[in-house]
C-alpha cells in the first residue's frame, strides 16, 4: 500500500502487510517474508538519512503502531509509538527530521529517535487528515482533509507554531482532493504547493 526508497537508492521499502525491504543493488528480499510487527502494515516513511523506516500498522481491534526499522540490521527497534485512533493513519518524516502521524481528528509529532510525543506536538483539528507534504522551506505541512466536515478541504499545519488553518470548499468548489504534491523549489522564487 506504500514504498519508500532510501536517499541513496540502494534499499526500498514497502508496507504490504509486513514490512519488505528490498537491495535494489542485487533485486532480493533482505527479510524473507519481511518484517512482522504484529500489526498490518499500511504506511511507510524514511528517516532523512535512510537509516530508520517508520513502519505505520493498523490492529484489528482498532488502533495503529508506529515501529523504527534499523536499515543497517533490517530489524525493529526499540522505539514504538501506539495510539487508539480511528480511521486510516499515515505516516510521514518531515524536512525538520520529525515523524508526522494523521489520523482522525490529529496529527502528532513525534521525536524520531524515541517516538515519543514531542512538547505541543499533538494537533487536534475536526478533521481526517491524510498523508502530510511539506512546503521545501520546512515551516508547513500540508493534508488532504479526507472527511471535511468543516467545510475545509486543505489544512495547512504550521510546524513551529503547531497550529493549522484551513483552505475552505468555496476555494474549490465541487472539487474533492485526494493527494497533495509539494514540487521542488527553484533559487530565488517563492515555494510552490499543488
Amino acid at each position: 500500500s506504500a514504498a519508500a526508497i532510501t536517499p541513496d537508492g540502494t534499499k526500498l521499502v514497502v508496507a504490504a502487510g509486513t514490512l519488505h525491504i528490498f537491495d535494489t543493488t542485487k533485486d532480493q528480499e533482505l527479510v524473507p517474508g519481511g518484517i512482522n510487527t504484529l500489526y498490518t502494515i499500511s504506511d511507510v516513511a524514511l528517516s532523512l538519512d535512510g537509516k530508520t523506516a517508520y513502519a505505520l500498522g493498523t490492529s484489528t481491534s482498532g488502533g495503529f503502531q508506529v515501529n523504527a526499522i534499523n536499515l543497517a540490521t533490517n530489524s525493529i527497534g526499540s522505539a514504538q509509538y501506539g495510539n487508539h485512533g480511528a480511521a486510516t493513519p499515515y505516516v510521514a518524516v518531515g524536512p525538520n527530521g520529525l515523524v508526522y502521524v494523521s489520523f482522525q481528528n490529529e496529527v502528532i509529532e513525534l521525536d524520531p529517535t524515541t517516538l515519543q510525543q514531542t512538547l505541543g506536538g499533538a494537533m487536534t483539528m475536526d478533521a481526517i487528515p491524510g498523508k502530510a507534504v511539506f512546503t521545501p522551506d520546512g515551516k508547513y505541512a500540508l493534508v488532504v482533509n479526507n472527511q471535511p466536515v468543516d467545510g475545509s478541504v486543505i489544512l495547512i499545519i504550521n510546524l513551529a507554531a503547531h497550529t493549522y488553518t484551513i483552505v475552505p470548499t468555496s476555494s474549490a468548489p465541487g472539487v474533492v482532493f485526494d493527494t497533495l504534491l509539494v514540487p521542488g523549489q527553484v533559487a530565488g522564487s517563492p515555494s510552490n504547493t499543488t
